[in-house]
């Protein structure tokens, strides 16, 4: 799979085209964000892409808001099933279930 190097963060559909023009990489986005001029659109529809998310930080980072925001993620990983795994979902890797 093709990596983007690091790079500066882009603002607007001009900088999104321009960078995308640049590294000659695919970009995976959501079809409500405003559309990039010259890209094509082409929806994922089957199988259901899943992305592995994390929340990470140091383990001796002591910041009171960490709590309130790990209690947070777990609160709505449970009300939104954000653990369950779709049927017919595809990982990076291939792996589908």
């Amino acid at each position: 799979m093709a990596r983007s190097r690091p790079h500066p963060h882009v603002v607007g559909a001009a900088g999104t085209a321009r960078h995308l023009r640049s590294h000659g990489l695919p970009i995976l986005t959501m079809s409500e964000r405003p559309a990039v001029p010259g890209a094509v659109l082409r929806p994922l529809v089957e199988p259901v892409a899943c992305h592995a998310w994390a929340l990470v930080h140091r383990r001796d980072a002591t910041h009171p808001a960490l709590a309130t925001l790990r209690a947070a993620a777990a609160e709505l990983a449970g009300a939104e099933g954000w653990r369950a795994r779709p049927a017919g979902a595809w990982l990076p890797g291939g792996e589908t279930r």
